[in-house]
């Protein structure tokens, strides 16, 4: 997952190198086509199109691919906890544990309906061998509706990893 980070890093990096480049080359292109109307038509940028279109597609991919593993990650290590686990939510013990586990093993993913997270719980779930840190955001749509950040990771620290629908986390 840290190299899903530094490969999405060196793409984002690439795409801000290759951006430049790309409308230097348009508006060059753009300037021929215009002072030369009778000629023939030059050939548009296309390889600069290429270098700049390449790597935002596998950025995406790459994001894709982060935010699935990280969310099969937390719920494996939610589902592999034992018997003896705590949770607590902003720093405070959780007055509804079990509540929290099985609200946070109905993460689902859903497409984006303009809305946007606004209050964040901090949730920490540990027992002997596992420590798992979760950011959950209320939806500013529905008030029942919780976006799941797993901010271990750069990409799903702002990118969500699921969804969850629960009111257990009203008190916090």
């Amino acid at each position: 997952m840290k190299a899903l980070d530094i490969i999405a890093i060196a793409l984002f990096v690439l795409t801000l190198i290759t951006l430049p480049v790309f409308l230097l080359n348009s508006f060059f292109y753009i300037y021929r086509r215009h002072a030369k109307r009778g000629a023939l038509p030059q050939r548009p940028p296309v390889k600069s199109l290429k270098a700049l279109l390449i790597p935002i597609a596998v950025l995406f991919g790459v994001c894709l691919l982060s935010v699935t593993n990280a969310r099969e990650q937390a719920l494996h290590s939610i589902n592999s906890l034992g018997s003896n686990y705590t949770v607590s939510m902003n720093g405070h013990v959780a007055q509804n544990p079990k509540e929290v586990l099985d609200t946070l093993n109905h993460l689902y993913w859903d497409w984006g309906h303009h809305s946007h997270p606004t209050k964040r719980v901090s949730v920490v779930i540990s027992d002997k061998s596992n420590r798992i840190v979760l950011t959950l955001a209320r939806d500013s749509d529905d008030p029942r509706e919780y976006w799941v950040f797993f901010p271990k990771y750069w990409i799903t620290s702002t990118k969500e990893i699921g969804r969850v629908k629960t009111s257990a986390f009203d008190n916090y």
